[in-house]
């Protein structure tokens, strides 16, 4: 079957590649969305173990139609039967790009009015909409004149993992998440720090692609479960031999955050996950960092200015001037939409990702904060120097301000 995985703008490529893995064939990018063809297992292996995908959408039927009476025409000769019955209901998501289709709430009026009149005339009766909780998720998309109808096979949306109990203030997406990690230049073999981590996304995705936890672990039911073609047999085999794929790797993986309601969100968010004992969540201010744990550093700070807070520009200096006094090199991810702010980091930037979400520009940017390679020979000079001098206790004056070291030795020198 033909299948197309939907995602953010930006994340196309990766997606792609997170489909290579799973051994799909004919893989084509499209915007905001990858096609490409598999079958039945396959399309359950997607579902249970895509990271940076929103949904895979199985289509059905496509054709040119010019209005909304020749969209009910064509929709009408699907045999709706064959995936929906009168007991259950459903739910029409549009994404439509056409000037023959300016009303989209009518377009999709006239797609409702073609599965119901389906059920009238052979059955007597009909399938209800249900917004919230439906068994069947059909979508319309209509570029120009051509209409093409799919179903939902994820249900509710991917990046709703399951895991989250707890929600944070400034929630960040498990897709953009997964998706920012694996598009920067980390190893996927290293640990992290994200020490402004709110409830812990990007810890625990880090976590789950570390240990290969599969994305769709916790979450408790997906819409291939209502299909009338849902193998439980061969569904329950997909999940048995990709959580066999899962391996404790033992790497640490850390999240802070002045926030204490923060630090128990994310603690409970990741309870259910297997391995959760390697995710260190701690309550800690990012200025009172000395040092990070990690090399690899990844935030997402606030994008706005927030009532009664510190002004949004200073605030991104002070990380960039944080970052400059760390003791240890660093390589740190920065993602915001602010991107006026994040030219007040102050610090030079290695990498740009660009993304457009919402139709609003993200950047995602790499610092490296590397030491000065002559101010560290200058320090071990003087080291060494202090160290082959002999001296009086009572003669020495303290001249370690200069150059602080972390040892609990004192260097002196003589008057």
């Amino acid at each position: 079957m033909k299948c197309v995985a939907k995602t953010l703008e930006g994340l196309e490529t990766i997606l792609a590649q997170e489909l290579e893995e799973i051994g799909v064939t004919n893989i084509r990018i499209l915007k905001q969305a990858v096609e490409f063809e598999t079958d039945q297992e396959g399309m359950y292996r997607c579902n249970y173990n895509l990271r940076t995908a929103i949904n895979i959408l199985v289509p059905i039927a496509n054709d040119f139609v010019k209005n909304e009476k020749q969209l009910y025409a064509f929709a009408a000769k699907i045999r709706w039967d064959q995936y929906l019955d009168e007991n259950k209901t459903f739910v029409i998501k549009t994404s439509i790009n056409s000037k023959q289709f300016p009303e989209i709430k009518l377009a999709e009026l006239k797609l409702k009015d073609a599965i119901v009149d389906y059920f009238r005339k052979r059955h007597g009766t009909k399938p209800s909409l249900d917004k919230d909780y439906p068994d069947l998720r059909v979508v319309l998309e209509i570029e120009n004149n051509f209409a093409n109808i799919l179903l939902d096979s994820s249900g509710d949306a991917l990046f709703r993992r399951g895991y989250r109990k707890q929600k944070g203030n400034a929630q960040l997406n498990e897709v953009l998440a997964a998706g920012l990690l694996l598009n920067s230049n980390w190893d996927r073999k290293s640990a992290i720090t994200d020490p402004m981590c709110g409830s812990g996304t990007f810890p625990i995705e880090a976590h789950c692609i570390l240990n290969k936890i599969p994305a769709g672990y916790s979450k408790i039911r997906f819409g291939l479960q209502d299909l009338p073609n849902f193998n439980k047999k061969l569904w329950l085999k997909v999940k048995e031999e990709s959580n066999n794929k899962m391996v404790e790797t033992g790497i640490k993986i850390y999240g802070f955050d002045n926030d204490e309601e923060m630090i128990y969100a994310a603690k409970k968010n990741i309870e259910k996950l297997p391995f959760n004992d390697h995710v260190i969540f701690k309550t800690k201010d990012f200025f009172k960092h000395k040092n990070f744990e990690t090399a690899f550093v990844i935030i997402n700070p606030p994008s706005h200015q927030q009532t009664g807070k510190i002004d949004i520009h200073d605030f991104y200096k002070k990380i960039g001037d944080h970052f400059k006094k760390t003791e240890k090199q660093i390589n740190a991810w920065i993602f915001s939409s602010n991107v006026d702010a994040l030219n007040s980091i102050g610090l030079k930037t290695s990498a740009t990702i660009t993304m457009l979400l919402n139709e609003n520009e993200h950047l995602f940017n790499q610092y490296k904060n590397y030491q000065d390679p002559k101010k560290e020979q200058s320090k071990q000079n003087i080291i060494n120097e202090a160290t082959d001098q002999k001296y009086d206790k009572e003669d020495w004056e303290d001249d370690s301000e200069e150059y602080p070291i972390k040892t609990k030795i004192k260097f002196r020198y003589k008057k």
